[in-house]
Formats: structure tokens, C-alpha cells, sequence
């Protein structure tokens, strides 16, 4: 049926507005894209458009390394409480967090006020929801585990196989005990949602305003440069 899992990921694409009809926003979909915790086969994106209006009148470019994403989120997070503590809280060196917390001043991402520190908009979301799906053609085990690593930055993760795969899995449903996946059967002429999969937060905020930061670079025209300071799990 499947010689080839590229072939799964073009018929997920080809199904994706009908797999996931409630997202309100314009359906991105991204090939093969990681934001360093993996590389998904497909990640679909609810891109909201207020949110990109508003990031894209500000005039303000996106953050173009992951580590100023990890320190502009810390900064989203503690909005307006004292830059010593926001730095803080970064998990790098002190003198690393501070030098990029300066580039994110100079290029205007951040404002720092009185001693304290301030995101220069709001920091709405551009991604209002993040859906990462991985393919596999019979590894289970394999594309479990890799699924599992792309809630870093996703709200939803799925497990896509061929409809007898999954049919199998069903059978045996403790094998996925303790993963918080949804299951896509896939067959020849189309794919269905065999287990929904549960909405969560993602596990680090820091990779998805990467993922953000990254998505908005590009949806602008911006050049892409994804360097990963995310230690693979």
C-alpha cells in the first residue's frame, strides 16, 4: 500500500483542512520542520491573523536565534519585574542571558525601564495552535517516542500509520500508556482520526516562541536561521 513514509505525509497534507476543521485561523502546513526537540513530518499551523497584524505593525523583526527566544519568552513571562530577576530565571550563563537580552533591546523586541524589562508588544502568539504529527510505516515504538518529543513545542502530537497498524495498536492500547498522543490511520484514499489526541501545553514555552519567532520570520519574507541550544531528549 505505503512503500515510502513521504507518501503518508503527502496524503496527511492533502487531508488536513478536513482532519482539522475547527482551526479558525489560516492552515499552514510545514514539511520535515523542527524547532529542536526533533524534525516533524508534517506540523500544522493555526496561524492567527490579528496576532500577525499586530506583531507585523509594530515594525518589529522576529528574534533570529533560538537562545533570544528563550530569553524573549522569559521576558513575555515576568513582564515588568526587575531585569535581575528575569535573568534569573534563564537557564544559561548570567553574562549570555545579558548579551542577548541586549541584542533583543537593540533591534527593539525588548524594553528595559527603570531596572525592569518589558516585551516591546503585547506577545500574543502567532501559532494559536501547533499540531505535530509523525509518520511511520511500522516502527510504533520509534515514532511513539518521537511524537512524545514534539510536545516541547506542539499542543497537539499524533502517531500517523497505515490503518492496519493502527488497528493493531487499538487492540493493545496499554502500549501507549503514559503518552499524551492521538492516533491518524492512514490508508490508500484517505485518513482518519482513530484516536483524538488530548490538547496540552506545550512542555517548554521557550522552544514554542522559537517556533513562533520562527514561523513569523518566514510568513513576512524573513530569512530562517533555526540554530537548536535544545538538548534532543
Amino acid at each position: 500500500m505505503f512503500s515510502r513514509e513521504y507518501e503518508i505525509v503527502r496524503l496527511l497534507a492533502h487531508d488536513a483542512k478536513r482532519l482539522w476543521p475547527d482551526m479558525v485561523g489560516e492552515l499552514v502546513l510545514r514539511a520535515e520542520r523542527g524547532y529542536g526537540r526533533g524534525v516533524a513530518d508534517l506540523v500544522v499551523l493555526d496561524i492567527d491573523h490579528a496576532n500577525l497584524l499586530e506583531r507585523r505593525n509594530c515594525g518589529l523583526p522576529p528574534a533570529r536565534r533560538a537562545g533570544e527566544a528563550v530569553v524573549l519568552e522569559a521576558v513575555i513571562a515576568k513582564a515588568g519585574e526587575p531585569l535581575e530577576t528575569i535573568l534569573s530565571a534563564i537557564p544559561m550563563t548570567r553574562s549570555h542571558a545579558r548579551r542577548l537580552m541586549s541584542q533583543l533591546a537593540d533591534v527593539g523586541l525588548v524594553q528595559v525601564e527603570d531596572g525592569a524589562a518589558f516585551p516591546a508588544w503585547p506577545g500574543a502568539p502567532i501559532a494559536a495552535r501547533v499540531v505535530a504529527i509523525e509518520a511511520k510505516l511500522a516502527n510504533w515504538r520509534g515514532g511513539a517516542i518521537q511524537a512524545d518529543r514534539y510536545l516541547a513545542f506542539a499542543d497537539e502530537a499524533y502517531l500517523a500509520m497505515p490503518t492496519e497498524r493502527i488497528e493493531t495498536l487499538l487492540r493493545h492500547p496499554d502500549r501507549l500508556d503514559g503518552l499524551d498522543l492521538g492516533l491518524i490511520a492512514v490508508s490508500d484514499g484517505e485518513c482518519s482520526i482513530a484516536v483524538p489526541a488530548p490538547v496540552v501545553r506545550p512542555r517548554i514555552p521557550a522552544v514554542r516562541r522559537w517556533l513562533d519567532e520562527a514561523e513569523y520570520g518566514e510568513l513576512i519574507g524573513s530569512s530562517r536561521q533555526l540554530i537548536r541550544p535544545f538538548p534532543a531528549r
